[in-house]
């Protein structure tokens, strides 16, 4: 299974494939992506993945929403209103674990998208909480924005410093990493 990390040039990509399909090859395609994507949910624990991080440039992302995991195609923000939280976030695309800062999102967010299981049914969705940090920290990253982009200048440089520390030690242990 192999991850990108912050620096590989295909995560900051503003633009990603749409997801179409044509035929159930590309359904079968698309279901061995997602089955990817949820390995690495499960496995590392995480709210959600997009394919961008896992270097497959189509706009699909795996969260876990209310209690359950849903796998979105092509989903798009079409409002989001209610109180700005500010939270501290974390990804995995930016090690180790502990590396985060706070970031101001919206309570409720309103998307538009497909998902796996009804692929040419576009929906509409309402998340609110939890669940609208988690959607539209996915879908910036299926924009090419990483959380400390909506972060302070300072709490970014930290991020980005902590990660280079992360970085270094983890090739001086003789690990292969590839950005």
């Amino acid at each position: 299974m192999r991850l990108f990390f912050y620096g590989h040039e295909q995560l900051t990509w503003t633009e990603y494939q749409p997801v179409e399909i044509r035929d159930s090859k590309d359904l079968m395609y698309l279901q061995g992506v997602e089955r990817r994507l949820v390995a690495v949910v499960e496995k590392y624990k995480r709210p959600g993945f997009t394919a961008p991080q896992m270097g497959i440039p189509i706009q699909m992302a795996v969260v876990r929403v209310r209690g359950v995991l849903l796998t979105l195609l092509n989903p798009r923000i079409e409002r989001m209103y209610g109180a700005e939280t500010v939270y501290p976030e974390t990804c995995i695309s930016c090690p180790p674990g502990e590396n985060k800062c706070r970031v101001a999102r919206m309570s409720i967010v309103e998307i538009t998208s497909r998902i796996i299981d009804r692929p040419f049914c576009e929906q509409k969705w309402v998340f609110e909480g939890e669940d609208a940090r988690i959607i539209q920290h996915e879908i910036d990253h299926l924009a090419g924005t990483f959380f400390f982009d909506r972060a302070s200048l300072v709490d970014k440089d930290k991020v980005i410093t902590k990660f280079e520390e992360w970085k270094f030690g983890f090739k001086k242990n003789g690990y292969a990493f590839a950005i």
